[in-house]
């Protein structure tokens, strides 16, 4: 676009289209196909200027070698699933295991983790909807002026070996969606989440979820 604009390039039948879409006030496909995020340009451009900030700082720790030594912000990723896949596999592979033997793991207590989790990653920025976090579980919301969109405590994840899962004490967790989102229409994951074992069947029947932006 800058180079039709300022008469350096030809107009082509995309860039074209592209420039149709954005006085429309919509994100042209040709950008969003490559990530789906705010529908508004100006805040689509925005979040991709903050995430690209934000992942050279994951490069520098990538590079010395402490990308796990402090937490991590969900939100700075722009393919979330990428991420958990990368971190099964390499799971995988220190464990020497088959990667359809491994359960994505949540817990607010790192001292709770199953002892297959042999890598360990303490997540930040996740909103949660539906219920809330109290003494380290989901309970439900205690009152009706509550937010619609809570702040998670940080909470540590791992891949795990799910046959620990089913023979230990880890029951009382609770599948729970993560979705990008408040729209509830870009599904990322299900991150086990430790609940009461009293609120199991209110909070799914609540319709608790997770989410990673409170866009939408």
């Amino acid at each position: 676009l800058d180079s039709v604009l300022y008469k350096t390039g030809s107009l082509t039948p995309q860039i074209e289209k592209d420039g149709k879409d954005l006085l429309k006030g919509k994100v042209p496909w040709a950008w969003a196909k490559n990530w789906w995020g705010p529908e508004e340009p100006k805040s689509w451009i925005r979040e991709v200027v903050k995430r690209k900030v934000a992942l050279h700082s994951w490069i520098e720790r990538i590079e010395s070698g402490s990308l796990f030594g402090a937490p991590l912000c969900l939100a700075d990723l722009f393919q979330i699933e990428v991420f958990f896949n990368s971190l099964r596999q390499q799971t995988a592979r220190e464990a020497k295991v088959q990667i359809g033997k491994l359960a994505l793991f949540c817990s607010l207590d790192r001292a709770q983790m199953p002892k297959s989790a042999i890598l360990q990653v303490e997540i930040t920025g996740i909103l949660i909807q539906g219920s809330q976090i109290k003494n380290g579980q989901l309970v439900p919301i205690s009152t009706a002026n509550c937010p619609s969109l809570t702040a998670m405590p940080n909470c540590i994840v791992s891949w795990v070996d799910k046959e620990e899962l089913q023979n230990g004490n880890f029951s009382n967790n609770v599948a729970l969606p993560m979705y990008f989102m408040g729209s509830r229409e870009d599904f990322i994951c299900e991150l086990g989440v430790p609940c009461d074992p009293k609120y199991h069947e209110g909070c799914v029947l609540g319709g608790t979820a997770l989410f990673i932006s409170s866009m939408g």
